[in-house]
This record gives C-alpha cells, sequence and structure tokens, in this order.
C-alpha cells in the first residue's frame, strides 16, 4: 500500500511538471531561403543552441519547432555549402516567435550537420577530425549506378580502385591505406544506425576472380548524406570495427508538405572500348631448311630465317555490326554492346508531425559478355512520426531483390584467357582460341539470387530541453542463393564435359541495438557541456550450407539429376560484439571545443584470457577567426584549427582464438569410422588489433565564402597486428596459428579545395580539387616474410608495403647491335627485390558543374591515381606460351625482347611490374532543365530534366597493359594483378527525371 501511494505521488509530480513545463514553452517558425537566388532552401538544420531542440527545412523552405522554452533564444541554421546564420528571437509561453534566414553560399562547410556515434547531430566546426560530407542531392544527374561509384574521386584519402568491368561486380575501397595484414581493410558501414554487411567479396563460387559486393546493394538514389569517418581519430566511439574507417549512409526522409512524387527513367550503353593483345608466330626456316617457329632469340642466335608472321586476334574481331573477318562463320569476339535500363518512381511529403518517404525502383543491365546480366529491385519505406512534443519515432526500411549472372573469366577457362593462348591464325571450329571458345563459355549459367532487407526503429525522447535519449534498433538479414550449372557436353576441358551442378544456400544476419542520452547545459556565460553516455549490441551471424555434385544429366538444373562425386558442406559463425560509451565536450563561446570520450568494448572472437578492450579519444578545434584579436582581413572570412588522436580496433576472425576440431572419416580395415583432426589452434590471449591515430588540419574560408581550403596530415599505427605465425610440424597440429605480432604504420596528408567560382542568379559555377597521400609501412612482424598472390609474387615484408610486388630484376644488352637478343643477353640479378605497391600512394580529383540561367548544367570529374604498380600479367601469360609479339616480331624493342625473354626463361616478371599511374576523365554530364515559364504550361509538373551522360570517357596513362585499373582477383584484400580481366567499361547513359 505504502508503494502504491510513492507511485501515485511520482506519477503525478511527473505529471505537474510536464504541465507546467508546457505552459512555460512556446514554438518557432520562419523560412530560410538562398541570399542570391531567393529560393527557398530544403533540408536545412534550423536548431534552438543551448538544447537539443530543432528540424529540418521542407520543400518550401519553411521550419516549426515546438515545446521550445519561453524567453530570449538564439536560432541558428546549418546547410552543407552555406555559412551559418543565427537570429536571437523572443519565445512567449504559448506563443509563437517567427524568423526568417537568408543564407548566403560559403565553400567551407563549417556549419554542417554530422550524425555522431551517439545518434545526435553535431556541426561540423565542433569536431576536432576531418569528415568527409558527400553531397548527394545531384548524383541523379550525374553518371553513376552503384554505391562505389558514389565514394569515387570525391573525398581525399578515399581510394576506389575497379576491379573489372562485369556487371553486378565491386570494387576495393582504402580509408587512409590499409592497417590490417590478415583482415579486411574495408570501411565499416553504417545505414540508419545499423551496422551492414560490406563484405567485398560476397559470391561463394570461382568464376576466376571477380565476385559481387554487398555494399554495391546500396540504392544511391535512396541516399540522402554520406559521411566518411576516416580514421580511429574519428571513429574511436565505433569501436572494434572502426580502424578501417567509418562510412555512414543516412536514406531520404520526407518533408512536411504535400505529396512530391519523383519519377525518373534511364537508358544506356555499356562499350567495350580496349585494344587487346593478339597472338603471333614467326614461322621461319633452320639453315637447313627445315620450317620452324623463328621466335626473336632463335632469330638472335642465327638458328633460323623469318619467313612469315602469323597474327590473329580472336577478341577484336568485333561483333554487333562492328564488322567480322569471316562473316559466314560469325564473330568470334566475346564482346557484345551492353545495355542498362532504370525505372523509378518516389514519394515524399506529410505534415509537421507526420513524414514519409516511399520508393521504388527497378535496374536492369545486360553486361559486354553474353552470359553477364543484372536485374535487381528496391524497395524503401521511411516514415517519421511526432508522437508527442518530445517524442520523435522514425521506422526506415529497405528491401533489395536481387538476380546476378556472372561469366567465367580471368583464368585460363575464361574467353580472355583462351583467347591470348589460342592460335595466330582463325580456324572454322575454335575461332583462335585454345581451349574452349565464347559458343561453349556462354552455356555456363553462374548466378547469385539475392533477397535482402535492411530496417531500423530510431525513437528520440526530449523529457526536457537539456536532455535527449535516443535508442535505435535495427537489422539486416540477407539470403543468398549461389548456383551454378556446367551443362554436359558443353566445355570439353578435364572433367567438365560431364555436366556439374553447384548450390549454396547463406543466410547472414546483423543485428544492432544502441541507447544513449545527451545532456546539454550552460556552465556559465562563456561555457557550454555536452555530455553524453550509451550502450550498443551487435551481433553478426553466418549459416551456409554447400553442395555440388558431377555427372548432370542433360537437360536438368538440379542436384537430383547428378550421379557423381557429391560433396556437402556446412559453415556456421556467430560473433557478438558489447559496447559501452561515454563522452564529454566543453564549449567556450561557441568557437572553442573540447571533446573526450572513452568506448569499451567485449567480443566474443577475443581470446578467452582478454577482457575488455577500451577505445579513448580527444579531440580539440578551434574557430580562431571568431576571436576578437584575429586580424580582421577583407580576404580571410574564417580560420579554423584542429586535432584529434583516438583509438579504434578490428577483432580477430571467428575461431582464431579457439582450438577446435574438424571432423573427417577414417577407413579401418575396408570401414569408415568417424574421427577428427586439429583444425585450429587458438591463442587464448588473443587481442583485437589496435589502431592509434593521430591527426591535425586547418580550414581557412577566403574572400566571402567563395574559396575553403582544407589540410589534415594524418599518422596511423596499428599494433597487435595479427600474424599467421609457421608452427613447428612436429607438434602435430596445424601449420600455423593466428597471433598478435605485427605493426603498420599509414601516414599520409590530405588537400581539399572548394571555391564557390561564380555565384550570381543565371551563372553559377563550383569546383572541388582534392588530393590525398598515403605511405604504408609493415614496421615489424615476427617471422619470415608472408609470401602470396599470382605465382606467389606479393608479400609482407618489414620495412615495405603491405603486399608489394617483388620479383627478380635484371639487365640487358645487345652486343652485335642488330636489335634482336639472345637468351644469353639477359642477365639476371641473384636475389628478389621490391618493385612496387599495388596500392595508390596518391590519389586526386577534379569535379565541377556549371549551371547556366538554370536551364543547363554541365558537369565532370577527373581523377587521378598514381605511386602504384600494376602486374601486367595478361601480356606476361602470353609470352610464357611463346604467342606474345615481343618474342616473335624483329620489330619489337629491346625492352619488351629483354622482359618477355626474362619471364619465360627465368619466370621473372620484373618488367612486367609496371608504373600504373593513370588519369581518367570519369565522368561527364549534361542536362537540360525545363525552366518556370514552361513548367508553369505544364501544369502538375513541378521539375522537369533531361541528362546525357558518359563514365570512363578516356584514359591518360604509361601502362602498357590492357587498363591500368583492373584486378584478376575482384576486391581481394592485396592480390592484385592484369590477369586476362575485362577492364573497366565506357557508360553512356540518358536519364528523365519528373517531379510533379
Amino acid at each position: 500500500m505504502r508503494s502504491s501511494r510513492w507511485w501515485i505521488a511520482a506519477v503525478a509530480v511527473l505529471m505537474s511538471t510536464g504541465i507546467a513545463q508546457a505552459q512555460d514553452r512556446g514554438a518557432v517558425t520562419g523560412t530560410v531561403t538562398d541570399a542570391a537566388t531567393q529560393q527557398p532552401l530544403a533540408q536545412v538544420q534550423v536548431s534552438v543552441a543551448g538544447t537539443t531542440l530543432g528540424g529540418l527545412t521542407d520543400q518550401q523552405g519553411r521550419f516549426l519547432i515546438a515545446n521550445v522554452p519561453a524567453g530570449t533564444r538564439e536560432i541558428r541554421t546549418t546547410l552543407i555549402g552555406y555559412a551559418q546564420a543565427s537570429e536571437t528571437v523572443q519565445v512567449q509561453a504559448g506563443g509563437t516567435a517567427t524568423v526568417n534566414f537568408a543564407l548566403r553560399v560559403s565553400a567551407l562547410a563549417l556549419e554542417g550537420i554530422v550524425v555522431t556515434a551517439t545518434g545526435e547531430t553535431q556541426r561540423v566546426r565542433e569536431r576536432g577530425n576531418a569528415v568527409s560530407q558527400i553531397t548527394v542531392s545531384d548524383m541523379n544527374l550525374a553518371p553513376i549506378n552503384t554505391m562505389s561509384q558514389v565514394l569515387q574521386g570525391r573525398s581525399a584519402g578515399v581510394v576506389v580502385q575497379q576491379s573489372a568491368g562485369t556487371s553486378g561486380t565491386g570494387a576495393r575501397i582504402r580509408i587512409r591505406g590499409s592497417a590490417s595484414a590478415s583482415l579486411g581493410n574495408q570501411p565499416l558501414v553504417i545505414v540508419d544506425g545499423v551496422r551492414v554487411n560490406e563484405s567485398p567479396e560476397s559470391f561463394s563460387i570461382g568464376v576466376g576472380g571477380q565476385s559481387t559486393s554487398r555494399l554495391e546493394d546500396i540504392n544511391p538514389d535512396e541516399i540522402e548524406s554520406i559521411e566518411v569517418l576516416k580514421g580511429p581519430a574519428a571513429a574511436a566511439l565505433y569501436g572494434t570495427a572502426a580502424a578501417t574507417g567509418v562510412i555512414q549512409i543516412t536514406t531520404r526522409r520526407g518533408r512536411a508538405g504535400p505529396a512530391r512524387w519523383n519519377a525518373y527513367s534511364e537508358v544506356g550503353l555499356l562499350h567495350e572500348r580496349n585494344e587487346w593483345f593478339g597472338n603471333y608466330l614467326q614461322l621461319g626456316e633452320t639453315p637447313a631448311g627445315a620450317e620452324i617457329a623463328c621466335f626473336t632469340f632463335r632469330q638472335a642466335a642465327d638458328q633460323c630465317t623469318p619467313t612469315e608472321l602469323l597474327y590473329w586476334n580472336p577478341l577484336m574481331d568485333r561483333a554487333e555490326g562492328h564488322g567480322v573477318s569471316n562473316p559466314e562463320l560469325g564473330p568470334a569476339s566475346p564482346f557484345r554492346d551492353g545495355n542498362r535500363t532504370k525505372v523509378g518512381l518516389n514519394v515524399s511529403g506529410g505534415v509537421d508531425r507526420f513524414t514519409y518517404f516511399f520508393s521504388t525502383e527497378r535496374d536492369q543491365e545486360a553486361g559486354i559478355f553474353r552470359n553477364n546480366n543484372l536485374d535487381r529491385v528496391s524497395l524503401r519505406a521511411n516514415v517519421r512520426g511526432q508522437l508527442r512534443d518530445d517524442l520523435d519515432l522514425t521506422v526506415t526500411s529497405g528491401w533489395i531483390s536481387s538476380d546476378i549472372q556472372l561469366p567465367w573469366n580471368d583464368n585460363t577457362q575464361g574467353p580472355v584467357g583462351n583467347a591470348i593462348t589460342g592460335e595466330p591464325e582463325d580456324d572454322p571450329e575454335f575461332r583462335g582460341y585454345g581451349g574452349a571458345p565464347p559458343s561453349q563459355l556462354e552455356r555456363v549459367d553462374t548466378r547469385q539470387g539475392l533477397g535482402r532487407l535492411v530496417g531500423s526503429t530510431n525513437a528520440s525522447y526530449r523529457p526536457t530541453h537539456w536532455l535527449n535519449i535516443v535508442g535505435t534498433a535495427g537489422l539486416d538479414v540477407l539470403n543468398r542463393r549461389d548456383t551454378e550449372t556446367v551443362p554436359p557436353e558443353a566445355i570439353f576441358s578435364g572433367s567438365l564435359p560431364e555436366g556439374v551442378r553447384t548450390s549454396n544456400r547463406i543466410e547472414i544476419s546483423n543485428y544492432t541495438a544502441t541507447l544513449g542520452a545527451t545532456a546539454t547545459a550552460p556552465i556559465n556565460t562563456d561555457f557550454h557541456s555536452t555530455t553524453s553516455a550509451g550502450f550498443q549490441y551487435h551481433r553478426e551471424i553466418f549459416r551456409g550450407t554447400f553442395a555440388t555434385g558431377w555427372q548432370l544429366l542433360a537437360g536438368t538444373e538440379s542436384l537430383a539429376g547428378t550421379n557423381a562425386r557429391p560433396s556437402v558442406g556446412e559453415q556456421n559463425t556467430d560473433v557478438i560484439n558489447i559496447g559501452v560509451y561515454g563522452q564529454q565536450q566543453i564549449a567556450w563561446r561557441d568557437r572553442v571545443y573540447v571533446t573526450g570520450a572513452l568506448r569499451g568494448d567485449d567480443n566474443s572472437a577475443f581470446g578467452a584470457d582478454f577482457g575488455l578492450i577500451w577505445y579513448p579519444s580527444l579531440s580539440a578545434s578551434w574557430v580562431m577567426s571568431e576571436e576578437p584579436w584575429f586580424p580582421q582581413l577583407d580576404a580571410v572570412e574564417s580560420f579554423r584549427l584542429r586535432g584529434a588522436v583516438g583509438r579504434s580496433g578490428l577483432r580477430p576472425g571467428f575461431r582464431q582464438a579457439l582450438t577446435f576440431f574438424t571432423p573427417v572419416a577414417a577407413t579401418v580395415e575396408a570401414r569408415d569410422y568417424p574421427g577428427f583432426t586439429v583444425g585450429g589452434v587458438g591463442d587464448p590471449n588473443l587481442a583485437p588489433e589496435i589502431s592509434t591515430e593521430i591527426e591535425a588540419g586547418f580550414d581557412l574560408g577566403l574572400f566571402d565564402g567563395r574559396l575553403g581550403f582544407e589540410f589534415t596530415g594524418y599518422n596511423k599505427r596499428s599494433e597487435d597486428a595479427l600474424i599467421a605465425r609457421r608452427l613447428a610440424p612436429s607438434l602435430g597440429l596445424t601449420t600455423t596459428r593466428f597471433e598478435n605480432i605485427g605493426v603498420v604504420r599509414n601516414h599520409g596528408v590530405e588537400l581539399l579545395l572548394n571555391a564557390n567560382v561564380i555565384q550570381r542568379q543565371n551563372a553559377r559555377w563550383n569546383a572541388t580539387i582534392s588530393f590525398g597521400t598515403n605511405n604504408n609501412e609493415l614496421v615489424e612482424m615476427e617471422g619470415d616474410d608472408i609470401i602470396f598472390g599470382l605465382a606467389s609474387g606479393q608479400r609482407h615484408s618489414v620495412g615495405y608495403p603491405l603486399g608489394g610486388y617483388w620479383s627478380t630484376p635484371y639487365t640487358f644488352e645487345d652486343p652485335d647491335g642488330d636489335g634482336l637478343l639472345r637468351i644469353q643477353d639477359v642477365i639476371m640479378a641473384d636475389e628478389e627485390e621490391y618493385a612496387g605497391t599495388p596500392f595508390p600512394t596518391r590519389n586526386a580529383s577534379f569535379n565541377t558543374d556549371i549551371t547556366l540561367w538554370n536551364i543547363v548544367r554541365i558537369g565532370g570529374m577527373l581523377e587521378y591515381q598514381g605511386g602504384h604498380t600494376l602486374w601486367s600479367g595478361t601480356n606476361e601469360w602470353q609470352c610464357v606460351f611463346l604467342l606474345c609479339r615481343d618474342l616473335n616480331d624483329a620489330s619489337a624493342s629491346l625492352e619488351n625482347q629483354a622482359r618477355a625473354i626474362a619471364t619465360y626463361w627465368n619466370f621473372s616478371w620484373w618488367g612486367y611490374l609496371e608504373d600504373a599511374s593513370f588519369t581518367k576523365l570519369r565522368e561527364l554530364s549534361l542536362t537540360f532543365m525545363a525552366p518556370d515559364h514552361v513548367l508553369d504550361r505544364l501544369r502538375g509538373i513541378g521539375g522537369l530534366s533531361l541528362t546525357l551522360a558518359g563514365r570512363n570517357l578516356a584514359t591518360w596513362t604509361n601502362y602498357t597493359g590492357i587498363d591500368p585499373e583492373v584486378n584478376f582477383a575482384g576486391q581481394n584484400n592485396f592480390t592484385t594483378a592484369d590477369f586476362q580481366s575485362q577492364p573497366p567499361v565506357r557508360h553512356w547513359t540518358a536519364r528523365i527525371n519528373v517531379n510533379f
């Protein structure tokens, strides 16, 4: 009874407090426009200084903030690309104050809003680390089809390496270099507060090297904002997953107002544009008159006299109306002109307390190989409701369904490999291919079917104006079906004529739950405090069943139709991470900010004897130009100093810390008995890899906001790096065990220059230049070098970059000066030497857009990657088969003859390790927008545009291979080479957007 009285009393106090608070509060409303064009600005963050209250403007630039404490209040506006504005208003209890803003363009985004690890928003000026914000509002006016293309060339320090031109595959992404020698180096990806699967290699059936990527499932047309946190200094609060950087994505939201519909349709062409190597064979006669293959080294040794140089290139015998060498036989080339179509529809709107965004899209693409196709459907529903003045609820959900067909390639069973190791002449049956011609390979059906749901629920509760409690719960669940059918009597190689069927079923689930609270309060008139604390839970589950059978019955595409060598396997993993965090920020006069944070994690992949891991961080930001003593220079609008230090980690792989056993069948006296072997020898002290980063820099705004410059220097040291230590065979255990015995360092600089060159009502010209460097080094490692890659040509070696190329150098001379080299004229060195890193050490881009009379918009991107090396393995492999020009054509240069002799006779690919630096015209677009007077005649149409765009339009490079931007191993962590792969293709697209 007594306890009941206490509850009644408590509820009464809370109710009376709530009523009193409501009576002491009012509202603030108004509009935000562009100062130059007087057009309304949507998605402007409007907030009440010193509180957690705020909101976004709608499409008409209007905003409304309810539940504002009565009194004198400072109202602030922030929007990327515009200078901050603030006004002081008097809020009356029960009344509504009105304030309007006209924002001017600013090239320095100090007032941009970013989402933090606590779920709160924060102004860029408050952060001590650099954060790249990628503007996505005009992405539909650029030739962009995938998430990796969104990231490419738009942020200094973020390097996107396309692996191939195969539709449905991905790209390798590095942020500030490679932090780990053994674990993945792809960034952590967060979508609407939920950690999602970002696996760069997500296909369980080998097609030669290329693979699907889960990052590419994300639909660029559904994105509202992207923030890139580049290292531990920025991402410490994300804990044991963030050492390689964080990509934080927010999907589109609705805005209050009438329903606004957007429909779009896109068509495009994919064009194979490369000049492929053909097959050569120099025929000749010996001094005795016998016919012989008269290679250049034989000519140099006077072993033969050349008579006829044979040449045939099946890959260049173009199809699809481009002309063929033998019309009766049809084209020999496996390539076609690909095509793509995309249609989409979305709608957004709502009222002040309820907004929505719904979208649907279908994307289809036929790649340049006839058995390379993609069909993807995406659906999204995002709603937000203000259930009370102090309680918001946001629910986001996205569904992806796709079917991807991949061709065999990147190996000798692919069309490129068969072509460059074929015959130097056309023939009716194989058309010059060395093994299976494309007509056989195209009968192989390798597919991935996918269903994926990504959803989250976010609740924000403000019991008082100084406290905000945020909770997020979400999931990412995907089901994959990877299948392959090789029909019987389709490919006549090895046992493939029997036919084979593979069917793998995989389910991957990620669950995220976060609960945190942030309190904001003034300490006095100069100091302001923001305190955050919270808890996070993450669980990742993998379930896979794998089955293969041989001797497939003709006409069937099922495992039930196989009759020999059945193989069944299963894989299950389950990893849980629990983290707690706290953060404290002290702000002085809204221009000096010091922030300290600490996160503690426990992970099921840690060793049994390893406890919690702690990740501290400290950052400072000083907007020095707002100090009264700062020199008042007409050219300088703003100047900020910033710096940060922090730690984050990468967890060990599943079961790397455990000793476990693998079941096997043991045969004793002709009977099978169950048994086991040692599957892995774990280290009970196994710890996560720990990366500590220091970064510092400054931001400078010049010429009334027309020019913005950012500079950042960083130094990241990753300790306790996991290395597979070799174990003595005498132990009778596994050959290796992962231990924390390595140190990796990355350091470099990043520069960003934004320029609003022209800002007039009828002409606007914006340009951005970014530049970044990265120097990577394996500083320490116990044990011998780790050797891997194509022909064991790469290694992790102390004192050199991770994954560097190594080979035996050589010298050569032409003693008789006849332009031909003998075998003995190429002199090999005694030892292998370091030949370069496959990862760019420099990256730069130039992005620009010009808008004229609000009718025509021209956009473009130039991208540069440099300082790295690529193994030209396609050309080298052709020389191994004695079919390259360098060993058959006497006009080949001495350098090319020497490298061909070195690889054929001495297994050295030193001459084929080439500088892969390049500059590409990555994007070019032209958009025509219907002027207002035309829209006035089209009743109900609010916007109409046509965009013509191209991608990968030109390449400038000294690389002599097919393309410097290719990797036969797809998105593999380190393995890299140009080896029989299809490079990125040229895209042409036309898109119509209609708003109504």
